[in-house]
């Protein structure tokens, strides 16, 4: 709650006051989310073989290399941790505890 309200008393002192949804979601005057927070993405590469990748916040991880026939391609390791990713905001709202109405 105190990083909550350092947040808030910060963005109030910039003169873009926030708002909060019912879900409890922080979100600027245009009723966008807020970006920010921290962000972190780790890759360790075990013994040349085994590549472990894991994140947190809305940064993410891709692979990328020459492909056989000489084309450039990736893959994405690990999706975003943020509440506009969809699959991400369903998973936090159902460890959410209930709101009162």
């Amino acid at each position: 709650e105190r990083v909550r309200a350092a947040l808030l008393a910060r963005y109030r002192a910039l003169g873009q006051p926030l708002k909060q949804t019912a879900e409890g979601f922080l979100v600027g005057s245009d009723g966008q989310p807020i970006d920010g927070g921290t962000t972190a993405t780790v890759v360790a590469l075990i013994k040349g073989k085994l590549l472990v990748v894991a994140n947190a916040g809305d940064s993410e991880a891709i692979l990328g290399g020459r492909v056989s026939d000489g084309s450039v391609g990736f893959e994405a390791l690990c999706g975003d941790h943020a509440p506009t990713n969809v699959d991400e905001f369903i998973r936090v709202a159902k460890l959410a505890p209930e709101r009162p109405a």
